[in-house]
């Protein structure tokens, strides 16, 4: 996982260096992915959750919301 995020960062701060040093490490991308990426879509459907407490909603709207911001990421 932190080489996923350093990864991550460095994508952000430097898109052409970052890209170079990504593929320079040999990385598996299906363990990069496995390890990094699919938990951080996990955080972000978890985050979904948060409305349920901010806003009138019911649980099962929420968890919609959830499930929606989970797969979206793949499609």
């Amino acid at each position: 996982m932190l080489k996923f995020l350093q990864h991550i960062c460095q994508l952000i701060m430097s898109p052409g260096n970052g890209w170079e040093d990504i593929s320079y490490a040999g990385d598996d991308p299906k363990q990069l992915a496995k390890v990094g990426l699919y938990p951080l879509f996990g955080v972000a459907a978890i985050t979904a959750f948060a409305r349920y407490f901010y806003e009138d909603l019911s649980f099962i709207t929420v968890l919609q919301y959830a499930i929606v911001t989970f797969v979206k990421f793949f499609v």
